[in-house]
């Protein structure tokens, strides 16, 4: 437990400068500033670095910062990951929620949910009428004065354009696929791991949705995509652990990396620590 809790005390300091430093690159370019150098990730896009953050996305004077990250989505993970364990470690919430919206400037939406869920589950119903009241005057003032900047943001979530997102073209990427190669289904996109990074160019982007894990490993990908979304449901049937498991499997809807190393084990170390420290919820004695 103490292990933990050190660690998650350095890791607070950490996002609180990553939230100054992704605010300021974005004032920084939407000023005028211009990427001061670029790297490229093993994907094989391109990132720039503004002032204080990298970003690989620009929609006219606007970024969507990403710290040191790849991209956006991947400080989100993380920073929401962060911000379970502030929870289960009884951490100031006041602090969670105030790092968490300050991030919302990745302009990501399944971020801009886990904000509101995060804020339900952290304030009593006094605290989220004048928690929400404010936010909401402040997010319509910014809608409103910023309307066509931030246009690639708002028709995320239009009615007219939702079918253009990228996680539905994603989906439409790999109904393509399937029509090209049946066998994905079954067995992957063999093509691409044999590939340095396992980079898939041929079908367009199919990276970070939920059919992301049958794209990459067929059946197998399948099976250990539900095998997580059914354990983490069952280990958390208790009504106060329902918030981690709809967090969690949010969270791995957008980036499925299952597989991967960095992802995977951020996630079980996550949960074998909130089982730990909650044994008692499935008859366990704990030991420490």
């Amino acid at each position: 437990m103490a292990i933990m809790n050190n660690i998650c005390n350095l890791a607070t300091p950490f996002f609180i400068l990553a939230t100054l430093s992704i605010i300021m690159s974005l004032v920084y370019a939407y000023s005028g500033g211009t990427e001061l150098f670029t790297i490229e990730n093993p994907d094989g896009r391109n990132a720039g670095f503004y002032l204080s953050s990298l970003s690989n996305s620009k929609f006219g004077d606007i970024i969507r910062p990403s710290f040191i990250y790849d991209e956006a989505g991947t400080y989100s993970f993380y920073l929401t990951v962060f911000a379970l364990f502030r929870l289960v470690l009884n951490k100031k919430p006041s602090l969670t929620l105030i790092i968490l919206y300050c991030s919302i400037v990745t302009f990501s939406l399944t971020h801009f949910i886990i904000c509101i869920l995060f804020t339900i589950r952290l304030t009593n119903i006094k605290q989220l009428i004048f928690t929400t009241i404010p936010i909401i005057l402040i997010a319509i003032s910014l809608l409103t004065t910023f309307s066509e900047k931030l246009n690639f943001f708002t028709d995320r979530i239009s009615y007219n354009t939702v079918h253009e997102n990228n996680r539905t073209a994603q989906l439409h990427n790999f109904n393509g696929a399937l029509l090209r190669n049946e066998n994905i289904l079954l067995f992957g996109n063999l093509e691409c791991l044999e590939r340095n990074n396992s980079i898939c160019t041929e079908d367009g982007d199919i990276s970070s949705s939920p059919v992301t894990p049958i794209y990459r490993l067929g059946i197998i990908g399948f099976l250990i995509q539900i095998s997580f979304l059914v354990l983490s449901l069952f280990n958390y049937k208790k009504p106060n652990c329902v918030f981690f498991a709809i967090v969690l499997n949010l969270i791995l809807l957008q980036r499925p990396f299952y597989t991967s190393i960095y992802y995977s084990f951020s996630i079980f170390i996550f949960i074998y620590y909130f089982l730990l420290l909650n044994s008692n919820f499935f008859g366990i004695k704990k030991n420490i």
